[in-house]
């Protein structure tokens, strides 16, 4: 008896180091902010400008609260389009709408200097955090910008897909 306790203990006590180890290594690929009483985990690829097309899910965790996972659409280019949806497109087979509320996309565009950029952050929900899983283990994601304008298809880069995998880590690790 005191010998399978001795083993139960040695097991969790391993595994709870190997966890830690783990979960070191997951952090590590993150930069954080901290603004108000929450701190934010972001990939160090995620970019931090709005200069750039793009699609990135980043962990808020408030020090009292749960963490929870926000996305960001991000649009820039030299035309408008007139942004106000977009289709997650994990494979050929299946596609995920998102249409945020009237007022969430954040439009920044210049017309003297034909920049036109656009993004909107959303909290993630369980339906969107699976299809998120699945652009992880996909061979040829993509992300369509609708527009009132124009529509625009773009691959969503393997760079992407593991900076998603990585932060999906983060987020298991601090949900646990």
């Amino acid at each position: 008896m005191k010998n399978i306790l001795i083993l139960i203990v040695s097991v969790f006590f391993g595994a709870n180091l190997f966890a830690q180890t783990d979960n070191k290594d997951v952090f590590s690929k993150m930069r954080t902010s901290t603004m108000g009483n929450s701190v934010y985990y972001y990939d160090q690829n995620s970019p931090n400008t709005t200069y750039t097309k793009a699609f990135y899910i980043y962990v808020v965790k408030p020090n009292m609260g749960k963490p929870y996972l926000m996305v960001r659409f991000q649009y820039s280019g030299t035309s408008a389009i007139g942004v106000y949806a977009y289709n997650v497109m994990p494979d050929k087979h299946s596609s995920f709408n998102v249409t945020p509320p009237t007022g969430m996309i954040t439009k920044l565009s210049d017309n003297n200097y034909n920049d036109f950029r656009s993004y909107c952050d959303l909290q993630v929900e369980e339906k969107f955090l699976n299809m998120l899983r699945e652009i992880v283990g996909s061979e040829n994601p993509k992300l369509e910008y609708l527009g009132t304008i124009d529509n625009l298809t773009v691959k969503i880069s393997s760079s992407q897909v593991k900076s998603i995998s990585n932060v999906l880590d983060v987020y298991d690790a601090l949900s646990r």
